[in-house]
């Protein structure tokens, strides 16, 4: 359903609104606006020339594939330091790896990582790791197209396994 508004500033003349007439045009802008559209059935998808919905998912992706970026030139430095973290890293992404392979029927977060996979059977071992790390692990993880990502209904990425 698509509700369109014109409005021709030509017919408007402010010299015939007095106080009263102005307050409650500005009162019934403000709770326009603060209806809940979407609990209502409707969906502010665009305003003017821009389709928000699009803007935020495709931002989302970027952001995705710049970090995943980030990741990998972030593992290559990594490589070169004299002190290996190396099998610290790759066993956490085994463990991430099997967990989204054995849950891979849904998308995860890496904090509902951390705090629902944990308490699940074989992946006690996800509490010993920070949840920047298995962050760290789940953009390696999409730098090596393991894994993909998806945006939440709340706007956060979520990592399934590809």
């Amino acid at each position: 359903m698509r509700i369109i508004i014109v409005c021709n500033p030509g017919h408007i003349d402010p010299e015939k609104f007095g106080l009263p007439t102005t307050l409650i045009a500005l009162i019934v802008i403000l709770i326009v606006i603060n209806l809940p559209w979407d609990k209502m059935g409707f969906r502010v998808k665009k305003i003017g020339m821009i389709e928000l919905e699009n803007v935020v998912k495709t931002q989302a992706r970027g952001n995705s594939k710049e970090l995943a970026d980030l990741q990998r030139q972030i593992d290559e430095l990594k490589a070169k330091l004299p002190e290996k973290t190396e099998d610290n890293d790759s066993s956490l992404d085994d463990l991430v790896t099997k967990f989204l392979n054995q849950y891979s029927q849904w998308a995860f977060s890496a904090l509902r990582i951390k705090k629902w996979g944990a308490l699940q059977s074989g992946f006690e071992g996800l509490k010993n790791y920070e949840t920047q790390e298995i962050r760290e692990s789940l953009r390696r993880l999409l730098s090596k197209n393991i894994v993909v990502t998806r945006i939440s209904k709340k706007g956060n990425t979520i990592y399934k396994i590809k």
